[in-house]
């Protein structure tokens, strides 16, 4: 883990993904969702606001087959074309039993390994 990146993968690719504790939704580029050839589905929610106020466009909602840490992670992510990285949210984490120890810079999961 760098910072507040965790490593991970999609389909045997590396992707960082950004732990957001400030963030209620997970989210994903839809870039990365064509790379990876995962489907789209429409989704109620179209219009998001960044921390900064600006709009973020949504368009749809797949399931990310994310692997952390040797564990498969089902996520459900709002899709949109204006961001660069999937971003965790604060959902994501309380869901999947994650605990970050700030001070060595780590995760685990379910009182795992860290």
């Amino acid at each position: 883990m760098s910072k507040a990146y965790l490593n991970a993968s999609i389909k045997g690719r590396s992707v960082q993904c950004l732990l957001d504790t400030g963030s209620d939704l997970t989210l994903a580029p839809f870039e990365l969702t064509k790379k990876h050839r995962l489907k789209l589905k429409e989704s109620s929610v179209k219009i998001i606001k960044a921390a900064n106020g600006s709009d973020i466009i949504i368009e749809g909602e797949t399931v990310i087959p994310l692997h952390v840490m040797g564990r498969r992670f089902p996520t459900l992510v709002l899709v949109s074309r204006d961001l660069t990285e999937v971003i965790l949210g604060i959902g994501w984490l309380q869901t999947n039993h994650c605990e970050w120890d700030f001070i060595n810079n780590k995760v685990r999961f379910d009182s795992g390994d860290w």
